[in-house]
């Protein structure tokens, strides 16, 4: 579909809120998060839904924001 479309060019942090988006609209509440990995290492951004498992996970990011609404 669309939403399957446009992941192929999205942002961790689009990709996300598509997918959000696309729960809601068949009643799944989820839940996006932002984090970054320590300083020592590069200063990195990444989005996430909660709960989504594989590569689009947080693993070795810290979280700084929960976006629920």
């Amino acid at each position: 579909g669309e939403v399957a479309r446009r992941l192929g060019t999205a942002t961790c942090r689009q990709e996300a809120v598509m997918l959000k988006a696309a729960g809601a609209a068949h009643g799944i509440s989820r839940t996006v998060v932002i984090g970054v990995t320590a300083p020592g290492r590069g200063i990195r951004a990444h989005a996430w839904l909660d709960g989504d498992g594989g590569c689009r996970d947080g693993a070795g990011f810290q979280e700084l924001l929960r976006l629920t609404a």
